[in-house]
């Protein structure tokens, strides 16, 4: 290398474009939304994501095997095993994207910035939110999952 620095990387911002390219972007875009600063966010937003859809069904493995071990019976065995790893794993990648999207609405309100209604409701509010979605989440699907067992 002859000691010089690489080109920095130019990234265009709206004053680069000509008048008809800023109006088809604002009719693509009208506004940044939530979502695509979610898609955009870059690896730590996929980190997260892949993490958690990772982690997820290694935690049930190893408590099914844990179960297993003291002598307990599993009431399912091979395909239902899988399907249920595979469904943990696509929980766990929810979970990595709600985590995103929280930090995501977090850092919007920051900048003062639009964020959707029910994005706030969700991730916005605080113990408003925790109170009014997801505790009532949470009682419904632990009702689903037990009342899925006992049949």
């Amino acid at each position: 290398m002859n000691g010089k620095l690489p080109p920095k990387k130019v990234r265009l911002k709206e004053e680069h474009y000509d008048e008809d390219q800023k109006r088809s972007l604002r009719r693509a875009l009208p506004q940044a939304t939530a979502f695509d600063d979610l898609f955009r966010g870059g690896t730590s937003v996929w980190a997260k994501i892949g993490g958690a859809a990772i982690a997820t069904p290694l935690i049930m493995f190893f408590a099914i095997r844990r179960i297993e071990r003291r002598g307990g019976q599993i009431p399912f065995e091979g395909g239902a095993l899988v399907f249920i790893l595979v469904l943990a794993a696509v929980l766990g990648a929810f979970i990595g994207a709600s985590l995103s999207l929280k930090d995501i609405v977090e850092s919007r309100k920051a900048k003062k910035k639009p964020v959707p209604f029910v994005l706030d409701l969700l991730y916005g509010k605080g113990i408003v939110s925790l109170l009014a979605f997801w505790v009532p989440f949470g009682i419904v699907c632990t009702l689903v999952v037990t009342a899925l067992t006992l049949v």
